[in-house]
């Protein structure tokens, strides 16, 4: 119990978030890269999620696609791990 009290509020508000972003998409970290979706089993689009929270999570990495060119121009630095 200890170690899930931990690791928990880790992975789900520690890592994914930034709290002294300005804005709300800086607020959320952009993750990408095939080792990150592994790890997160497919749920590493945090940002998309906070942005749409209403699209269904088998349809996050195409919402992602279509939001990648609109994230590069505002200035959103993804998080990659792997290629």
């Amino acid at each position: 119990m200890v170690m899930g009290a931990w690791v928990i509020p880790l992975v789900t508000s520690y890592i994914p978030h930034n709290p002294e972003g300005r804005t709300a998409i800086f607020q959320t970290r952009l993750f990408r890269g095939k080792v990150a979706s592994i790890i997160a089993l497919e749920h590493l689009y945090h940002l998309e999620h906070h942005l749409y929270p209403k699209v269904p999570h088998h349809n996050w990495p195409k919402l992602a696609r279509r939001l990648d060119p609109y994230f590069r121009v505002a200035g959103v630095e993804p998080v990659v791990l792997g290629f």
